[in-house]
C-alpha cells in the first residue's frame, strides 16, 4: 500500500472524526435549543396559570357583584311594589276625595237653591206682612202674626242653611286643601316611582353588563384552559422529540463509533498487510541475493577447479585423473544445475506465492477501502439526514412559536 492511500484512510478517519464532532455539536445546540423552548414554555405556562387565577378571581369577583345586583334588585323591587301600592291607595284616596267636592258642591247648590227659594218664600212673605200690615183689619193681625211666625222660621231656617252653607264650604275648602296634598302627594309618588323605574333600569342594565362579563370572562377562562392544554400537549410533545432526537443521536454516535472501529481496523489491517508485503519482498530479495551469491561461488569454485586441472593437465598427470576430474565436474556441473534449477523453481513459487498474497491483500484493501467509503457515504448521509431533521423542528418550532 502506498502513502496516497494511507492518507486518504487518514483523511477518511479525519473526515469521520469530523462529522462526528459537527454532529455532537449540532446535537448540543438542538438540546440547547430545545431546554431554551421547553424554558420560555414553562414561563407562557407560568404565564397562562397566573392569568387563570386573576380570570378567576375576576369571574369571582363578577359573580358577587351579579349576586349582590340580583340582592338590590330584589330589594328595589319590594320598594317598587310597595310604592305602587302607596300610589294606588293614593290614587284611590284622590279619586274619592275628587268625588267628594263634587257631592259636596252639588249639596252646596242645593242648599243654595234652597236659600235662594226660601229667601224668594221669605221676601214674599215680607211683602206680604208688610201689606198686611198696611191693611187695619183685625183679622189681618192674626195673619201678620202668622206671618212673622212664619218669617222668623224661615230666617231660622235660613240660618241654620246658612250654617250649613258656611260648614259645607269650609268643609270644601278643606278638601280642595286634600285634594292638592293627595295631588302632589301623587305627583311626588309618580316622581318616586319613576326614579325607581330609571334605578332598576339602570341595575337591570348593570346586571345584562355583569352577566355580559361573565361571560367574556368564562369565556376567555375557558379559552386560557384550551391554550394550557395545547401548551402541555405541546410541551409533550417537544420532550418526545428531544427523546427522540437524543435517541438519534446515541444510535448516530454509536454508529459512528462502530466506523471509527472498523476504520481502526482496516487501518491496522492495512498496516499488517503492508508489513506482510514488506517481509515477503525482503525474503524475495534476499532469496535473489543468495541465488546470486551462490552462483558466483559455483562459477568461482568451477573456475578455481578447472583451473587447477587444466594446471594438473600441462603438468603431465595421468589420464585417470583427468577422467576422474571430469566426471567430478560433470557431477558438479549437474548438482550446480539441479541446485540452481530447485532454486530458480522455489524462486518462481515463492514469486507466484507473493504474487497470490499481494493480489489477496489488494483485494482485501479493495474491499475495506468499499467498506471505508461506504461507513463515511452512511455517516455523510446520517450526519445529513440529521441536520434536514434538525432544521425542520426548528423551523416547526419557528412556526409554532410565530403562530401564537
Amino acid at each position: 500500500m502506498d502513502e496516497e492511500e494511507v492518507e486518504e484512510i487518514e483523511d477518511g478517519l479525519n473526515v469521520a472524526e469530523k462529522t462526528t464532532a459537527d454532529n455532537q455539536e449540532t446535537i448540543n445546540q438542538v438540546i440547547e435549543s430545545s431546554h431554551l423552548r421547553v424554558v420560555d414554555l414553562e414561563g407562557l405556562l407560568e404565564v397562562e396559570k397566573k392569568s387563570s387565577a386573576e380570570l378567576q378571581k375576576e369571574l369571582d369577583v363578577a359573580r358577587e357583584r351579579e349576586e349582590q345586583t340580583l340582592l338590590y334588585n330584589a330589594e328595589y323591587a319590594e320598594e317598587y311594589e310597595a310604592l305602587i301600592s302607596q300610589y294606588e291607595d293614593r290614587l284611590d284616596d284622590n279619586v274619592k276625595l275628587s268625588l267628594k267636592p263634587e257631592e259636596t258642591k252639588r249639596q252646596v247648590e242645593d242648599k243654595t237653591a234652597t236659600i235662594l227659594s226660601r229667601d224668594s218664600a221669605l221676601n214674599q212673605l215680607t211683602s206680604e206682612l208688610v201689606e198686611l200690615k198696611e191693611k187695619p183689619a183685625s183679622g189681618s193681625r192674626h195673619e201678620a202674626e202668622l206671618a212673622e211666625y212664619r218669617i222668623r222660621a224661615l230666617n231660622e231656617k235660613i240660618s241654620d242653611m246658612k250654617c250649613n252653607i258656611r260648614a259645607l264650604n269650609e268643609q270644601l275648602l278643606m278638601r280642595d286643601i286634600d285634594l292638592d296634598t293627595t295631588g302632589t302627594n301623587l305627583a311626588m309618588s309618580e316622581a318616586d316611582i319613576e326614579k325607581l323605574s330609571s334605578s332598576i333600569m339602570g341595575k337591570d342594565r348593570e346586571l345584562c353588563n355583569s352577566t355580559q362579563i361573565r361571560d367574556s370572562l368564562i369565556a376567555r377562562l375557558d379559552r386560557l384552559k384550551a391554550d394550557l392544554r395545547r401548551l402541555k400537549g405541546r410541551e409533550a410533545q417537544r420532550m418526545a422529540d428531544l427523546a427522540e432526537i437524543q435517541a438519534k443521536n446515541k444510535s448516530l454516535v454509536d454508529n459512528l463509533a462502530h466506523a471509527r472501529g472498523n476504520m481502526r481496523k482496516v487501518v491496522q489491517r492495512e498496516k499488517e498487510t503492508n508489513e506482510r508485503i514488506n517481509q515477503l519482498c525482503a525474503q524475495i530479495f534476499e532469496s535473489e541475493r543468495e541465488l546470486r551469491v551462490r552462483e558466483m561461488k559455483y562459477q568461482k569454485d568451477l573456475k578455481f577447479e578447472l583451473d587447477k586441472r587444466d594446471g594438473e593437465i600441462a603438468s603431465g598427470e595421468g589420464s585417470r585423473e583427468m577422467k576422474e576430474f571430469l566426471r567430478r565436474k560433470e557431477e558438479l556441473v549437474e548438482n550446480m544445475r539441479i541446485d540452481l534449477t530447485n532454486f530458480r523453481q522455489k524462486s518462481i513459487d515463492l514469486t507466484r506465492q507473493m504474487s497470490e498474497r499481494i493480489d489477496q491483500l489488494t483485494a482485501e484493501l479493495a474491499k475495506s477501502k468499499a467498506r471505508h467509503w461506504k461507513d463515511n457515504k452512511r455517516t455523510v448521509v446520517t450526519h445529513q439526514a440529521f441536520k434536514e431533521l434538525v432544521v425542520h423542528e426548528q423551523e416547526k418550532c419557528d412556526g409554532e412559536a410565530f403562530h401564537q
